[in-house]
């Protein structure tokens, strides 16, 4: 008995052991299941917290609508590069607003301020409507002169930092008639369009470049790296002259404003050099050349004749050098040939655009109108014609839009299939595509005859219906040929009164209609 007492006893000791350990444990996980559950409502906060982070921080495009208010966009942690900028004014009592784009370094956590102009009917409306119509991006939203763009809607001037011919001003306020902006931010290859937009103002910023700030977008054409020397020529024909300026890529500044009378030869200063845009002129009777007195990396190279009279001058170049004696074509034309007439516009090259002197690049671009600098070449696929799968092609207001971007192919002599074709030569040829639904531009159904609509369709291979060449004429400008029969002189041809676009057989070089400008629309 004496034996089961002592197993009874030890029983109970170790039962009361085994049930405060258990007890012990209950404690633990009821207290671990506090813990966990308390943890996931703080770890459900933090993950909610992450994504919006990432949402708002991971955003490498951003558009913005208009909604009365300034709107806060933060560069990305790790985004930091080169941002494409797009501003459209808003429609006002002075008219449609204007578009303004360019390439900007952003460091990482970067903040801009987007102010997105009102619609408005007449001057009272404009007056008290939020930001007067005008679309702005700042650098705070304390002052508007920390604007480094602007896309008109009414009563202000479109403006770009580091753009040609802008007038920058002071953080007080005042005119610098210099190019660059004092926050030091500036962009490259600026543009600015005219009267394009009818609702209220919108904004598009992307980042298109990473790297650092001298690790640029891809660069088209390398003619204006280490320029010291500018050359403009009139071949015989005398020129007035009424601004030249060339900016600097490392800070957005207009170098030849701060030049002395010293470093020019050819033309008298004082008024080509004022960093002003009018038409106050000098003569240039034969050649004007210009000494930067270093040599630099440029963003842009630009000249203004006197455009008061709308004058078309003939057979002018511009060139650059980095030793004064090997000289490289910027501008080209021969006496038979002429451009579109002078305008307050100027005549712009940037690294970013194709070299016009030489053969044209592939890439994706927008088609201009010579003629009205706001049309564009439009594929417009709410307009079928006599199939499916087919658009007209128009001349439309700019939009920036998918159906208004171009892909121009380069297609022989890389092409084997195309490489027999007799009467050909070396000179390259293309395909063109609108990058909405990868439709080429060509003949309608394939005839020949002038005056035939061109449209948009799927490729016809091994058919000349949707073969091109593009001709650069030099100065900018170019030509696209049909190649519907070898040799052929038929050309791309701008109705400006209808928009539409057909082809005609005429190779004048005075008819603008037969010419557009070719920009670059990706890096």
């Amino acid at each position: 008995m004496n034996n089961m007492k002592k197993m009874n006893n030890k029983g109970f000791a170790i039962t009361t052991l085994l049930y405060g350990l258990m007890s012990v444990g209950f404690l633990v996980m009821t207290l671990l299941m506090g813990i966990m559950s308390q943890n996931r409502q703080n770890t459900s906060t933090l993950v909610k917290k992450i994504e919006e982070e990432l949402n708002r921080y991971g955003e490498t495009e951003t558009t913005f609508a208009y909604i009365g208010t300034p709107q806060e966009y933060i560069v990305p942690y790790g985004q930091a590069g080169w941002y494409k900028i797009e501003l459209w004014g808003a429609k006002t009592s002075s008219g449609l607003g204007d578009y303004t784009s360019g390439i900007v370094y952003l460091a990482e956590n970067t903040k801009l301020y987007f102010y997105l102009g009102n619609t408005c009917a007449n001057a009272t409306a404009c007056g008290t409507a939020f930001n007067k119509g005008n679309t702005e991006v700042r650098t705070n939203t304390a002052t508007e002169t920390s604007a480094i763009m602007r896309a008109s809607g009414y009563g202000k001037n479109s403006y770009i930092a580091g753009y040609a011919g802008s007038n920058s001003l002071s953080e007080a306020g005042s005119a610098t008639n210099q190019t660059n902006h004092f926050s030091g931010k500036y962009f490259i290859n600026g543009m600015i369009v005219p009267k394009v937009n009818d609702t209220y103002g919108k904004a598009n910023v992307e980042l298109v470049s990473k790297g650092g700030s001298d690790q640029y977008p891809t660069m088209k054409n390398l003619k204006l790296s280490e320029v010291r020397y500018i050359k403009h020529c009139s071949n015989g024909n005398t020129l007035k002259l009424a601004e030249i300026q060339a900016i600097d890529i490392k800070d957005g500044k207009n170098i030849i404003k701060t030049l002395a009378t010293s470093k020019f030869s050819g033309v008298s200063t004082g008024t080509i050099n004022d960093g002003i845009i009018n038409t106050s002129s000098s003569a240039v009777s034969s050649c004007m050349q210009v000494d930067l007195g270093a040599v630099y990396n440029l963003s842009e190279l630009a000249i203004w004749h006197d455009y008061s009279s709308s004058t078309s001058y003939k057979g002018n170049t511009l060139q650059v050098s980095k030793n004064g004696s090997t000289w490289l074509d910027i501008k080209k034309n021969d006496l038979s040939s002429t451009t579109a007439p002078s305008s307050s516009s100027g005549e712009r090259f940037t690294p970013w655009q194709a070299d016009s002197t030489v053969e044209f690049p592939s890439g994706r671009y927008y088609i201009f109108s010579i003629t009205n600098p706001s049309k564009v070449l439009t594929a417009q696929n709410a307009r079928e014609i006599t199939a499916p799968n087919k658009a007209n092609v128009t001349m439309e207001t700019f939009q920036g839009s998918k159906l208004q971007k171009w892909t121009i192919e380069r297609v022989y002599p890389n092409d084997t299939n195309l490489m027999n074709k007799s009467g050909w030569t070396s000179t390259p040829i293309y395909r063109i595509y609108e990058s909405e639904n990868n439709h080429a531009l060509q003949l309608a159904d394939g005839t020949s005859e002038i005056g035939e609509n061109i449209n948009a369709a799927k490729p016809v291979r091994n058919y000349e219906w949707d073969l091109w060449q593009i001709l650069p004429l030099g100065n900018g400008t170019y030509k696209i040929r049909s190649l519907i029969t070898a040799g052929a002189n038929r050309f791309v041809y701008e109705n400006s009164t209808s928009n539409v676009i057909s082809y005609t057989d005429t190779s004048s070089d005075t008819d603008y209609r037969t010419r557009f400008r070719i920009v670059n629309a990706e890096y």
